[in-house]
């Protein structure tokens, strides 16, 4: 029969036997997953909350593979810090544990993402779909994150207490009982509470982004009013779909298409299963969006400027400069020879495929005989990366 008899120490730093206790390992793995549990859900529960209703592809794929990692990262330094019973020891393992949380944070979503997209579409294989933070910023994930790191340090140092104490409210033969599982879990929350409190340096503007054009889309949709009014009523300028209100129709996905490198503006996509391919900006500031700007076609770059790359025809007079592709002389040149196996007819353009600011399109002359498929980058400009031909 396992014993349940108190633990009493005098000092946390001379425990030698603690870890020997039948029993005592199981209430080590049970701190470092509570833990964990409390820094994913206080960090990352509140993004799952705003990505529930969207419909964006991957939305949480990035959250779920670090939030594994957390815990068992937690899960194991709980029960390696407990059998290894050296209190310095202890304080510096989750010290180092702390800050490298804080990298997670930071690091492993945009890397997993990436790695998601890499892998259920080859096409976008080793392209950077969403921007990972450089090394020379990651400083800014732990000054970030100070207080989590200051809280699992003081858990660190109250550990010993902590698994003595719940170990003492065991149950007949060591079962686990409601008192010891509180003992463990009421300090973890502290953990959850630092989590919470660290600002979300790479995902909180876009996912509001698209959170503004969610709300604009599906509000305009039920509205046959006027949009500025409505706007100066509800605060959110739904005026900025005027132009594209009678195309929302259908299932649609949102993605993030581009960010401004100082974060101020943010591009949100649209794409409606109906073929309506819509670009959104919005302003950002102060680590929050304030202002939806305008929603547009996105398609005229893709369609009307490519055909002008391809075919050399001038732009059509509702399309601005912008409105042609950017590239360089080899690829014009590589168009301009294929350009007669279209035929005089424009060919078809069909959007294959689209992650952040990538797109693949495919032109197609009308008889069909004839295919070719470019990517392009970048929405400000849009820029032409590469052509390949299709096989018949």
């Amino acid at each position: 029969m396992a014993s349940t008899q108190p633990v009493n120490k005098s000092s946390i730093f001379d425990t030698p036997e603690t870890n020997r206790l039948p029993g005592y390992g199981r209430m080590a793995i049970l701190n470092g997953l509570f833990i964990g549990l409390a820094v994913v859900v206080g960090y990352w529960g509140p993004k799952v909350t705003q990505l529930a209703d969207l419909p964006a592809r991957y939305a949480t794929s990035g959250l779920v593979a670090a939030a594994l990692l957390v815990v068992l990262l937690c899960t194991l330094v709980g029960w390696l810090t407990a059998r290894l019973n050296y209190a310095v020891v202890t304080a510096l393992v989750w010290l180092g544990t702390a800050v490298l949380i804080t990298l997670i944070f930071g690091y492993i979503p945009a890397l997993t993402f990436n790695r998601l997209v890499w892998l259920n579409e080859t096409a976008f294989r080793g392209l950077p779909v969403y921007p990972v933070p450089d090394s020379n910023v990651w400083w800014a994930f732990p000054i970030a994150g100070l207080l989590l790191i200051f809280l699992l340090f003081i858990l660190a140092v109250l550990q010993e207490i902590r698994l003595a104490r719940a170990y003492n409210q065991l149950g007949p033969r060591g079962r686990l009982s409601g008192r010891a599982l509180l003992v463990l879990l009421l300090p973890a929350l502290l953990a959850g509470v630092g989590a919470y409190a660290m600002p979300d340096h790479m995902g909180n503007p876009p996912r509001q982004a698209m959170h503004f054009v969610y709300q604009a889309i599906e509000r305009v949709r039920e509205y046959d009013g006027d949009l500025f009014a409505l706007s100066q009523q509800e605060g959110l300028n739904y005026n900025a779909l005027n132009g594209v209100r009678d195309r929302l129709d259908g299932p649609y996905t949102l993605l993030v298409g581009e960010i401004e490198p100082d974060g101020s503006i943010i591009t949100v996509i649209a794409l409606f299963e109906s073929g309506v391919w819509l670009q959104c900006q919005v302003y950002a500031g102060e680590g929050r969006v304030i202002y939806l700007s305008y929603c547009a076609d996105a398609s005229r770059p893709y369609t009307d400027g490519f055909y002008t790359l391809l075919s050399g025809a001038p732009l059509p007079a509702d399309c601005t400069e912008r409105c042609l592709p950017q590239t360089n002389e080899r690829w014009r040149a590589w168009l301009q020879a294929r350009a007669p196996r279209f035929g005089d007819e424009r060919p078809h353009f069909t959007h294959l495929a689209q992650q952040g600011s990538y797109v693949w399109m495919r032109a197609t002359a009308v008889d069909g005989d004839y295919a070719i498929e470019c990517l392009f980058s970048g929405l400000r400009p849009v820029q032409l990366q590469e052509c390949v031909e299709t096989p018949k």
